[in-house]
């Protein structure tokens, strides 16, 4: 067979043709197991699932307000359990997508409580309560005379609350999954004498605060917290963590000393998490979850502006220094270390 230059031609092409397409196979699978490899690492190593939390996201704030409190109301898969938050003047206009994952909740809560100092500490100015949040069937707004710093989220409802009354502390800054209040309270039945957390952390020999790295995020070392999604069972921590939620009784306090802040360290004012976790007379364990709670990455700038981590770790340059180290040697006897 003669081979002529356009057969040639035709074979170059052909071989060209072929080695884009085939170059382009590796390469789009490449990019797709490397991503499904980042999507399950961090998913891992955070507690959180990324794909499910902006579907849950977008399917929980695309309904109003009101849309989830008639459905809060409606729900027959009640539960005994109160709610518990309080926020900050800042805050309190971007609290609704909160609010709506928590009135969303398949087992639904027996009320939700917003306790809403007069003043804020932190900011020293007045509240200004959006109308969208008033007059609501399955949220409480509750005005208290005094501003407990971010301990305003749990100290009122133990100081008013029934001794034996499920309270589950959460933050106003998360999104909370619809089974978070179900798999809180069916941890709670199991073991009635403890608080439960959907994550928290254990405190290092040396009483320091660190920044979680990647090797002690994967060895869980202290003081690395622990999810809920990264345990099988009951895992025994010091400290919760308000963000993710923990339930508690006003029967795990001595309420005298749980309001008994000294003068010094000023520090412990604005450590609710140790602050609670010092006091409680019971123990503490994160409980086994499929799902966790999320900040919207697009919203993570605003509100990490405002968080207490930035006072926290603010200009300290020693992590000796920070906040929650100056809390832990504060209160190291009642650590299990």
């Amino acid at each position: 067979m003669k081979i002529t230059h356009i057969t040639i031609i035709g074979i170059i092409f052909l071989s060209i043709l072929w080695f884009t397409t085939f170059s382009t196979l590796v390469l789009t699978f490449g990019a797709v197991f490397f991503l499904a490899l980042w999507l399950n690492t961090f998913n891992y190593l955070s507690g959180k699932n990324f794909l499910l939390d902006i579907w849950h996201y977008y399917s929980t704030t695309s309904r109003s307000l009101q849309f989830w409190d008639d459905y809060c109301e409606a729900n027959q898969n009640k539960s005994d359990v109160i709610i518990s938050l309080s926020t900050i003047p800042s805050r309190i206009s971007e609290i609704i997508p909160t609010l709506k994952s928590l009135l969303s909740q398949k087992r639904a809560p027996k009320k939700i409580h917003l306790y809403v100092p007069q003043l804020s500490m932190r900011e020293q100015v007045g509240y200004d309560i959006p109308k969208e949040i008033e007059g609501l069937k399955c949220l409480e707004i509750i005005r208290t005379k005094k501003d407990w710093g971010p301990s305003t989220k749990f100290i009122p409802a133990v100081e008013t609350l029934s001794p034996d009354q499920k309270i589950l502390v959460v933050d106003d800054d998360n999104m909370y999954p619809r089974v978070m209040l179900g798999d809180f309270d069916k941890a709670s039945d199991e073991k009635p004498d403890w608080i439960v957390a959907s994550s928290g952390w254990r405190v290092p020999e040396d009483l320091v605060d660190r920044d979680t790295t990647f090797w002690t995020n994967v060895k869980l070392q202290a003081p690395a917290p622990v999810p809920t999604t990264r345990v099988n069972d009951f895992y025994e921590i010091d400290i919760v963590q308000g963000y993710s939620g923990f339930l508690i009784k006003p029967r795990f306090f001595c309420l005298q000393e749980l309001t008994n802040y000294p003068d010094e360290p000023v520090a412990l004012k604005f450590v609710d998490d140790v602050w609670i976790s010092a006091h409680a007379q019971v123990s503490k364990y994160v409980f086994p979850s499929n799902r966790f709670c999320y900040t919207p990455f697009w919203k993570l700038d605003f509100f990490k502006s405002n968080s207490l981590a930035s006072i926290n770790n603010h200009g300290k340059e020693l992590d000796e220094d920070r906040n929650n180290s100056i809390a832990l040697r504060y209160f190291k006897e009642k650590w299990n270390r």
